[in-house]
């Protein structure tokens, strides 16, 4: 899988970014606290992106409701993501429900690399 976005830059030190650059429902818990993040991003949305792929929905917005102002969802889909308790339905691929879980890790050093998820 490659993903890619020629619309979206960053600025590197010391091998992370510092950019907050992209959309929210694939920021990593790195990028809302402002820490710098690097190469396990792109690893953490593989996992958003399975589980969207496998659910049709983001695991980070199960619990918006209409009534939100844009401001309300922003704030809980971060909330949401600092927790990272992912709620998977009853027909969840088991495999699949592994991967996640070890891609989706709220510490990036935690996270599979390219080659174990391989």
């Amino acid at each position: 899988m490659k993903l890619c976005d020629f619309g979206c830059t960053n600025v590197m030190n010391k091998d992370l970014r510092q950019t907050e650059v992209g959309t929210i429902v694939y920021f990593t818990p790195e990028m809302i606290n402002r820490e710098g993040h690097d190469q396990s991003t792109d690893i953490w949305c593989i996992g958003v992106m399975t589980y969207e792929l496998l659910t049709g929905k983001n695991p980070f917005m199960l619990n918006l409701t209409q009534s939100m102002s844009d401001m309300e969802k922003d704030t809980k889909i971060q909330e949401n993501i600092l927790k990272c308790k992912l709620k998977f339905p009853p027909d969840f691929p088991a495999l699949a429900k592994d991967f996640v879980n070890k891609v989706v890790k709220k510490e990036k050093n935690r996270r599979l690399s390219l080659e174990q998820m391989l």
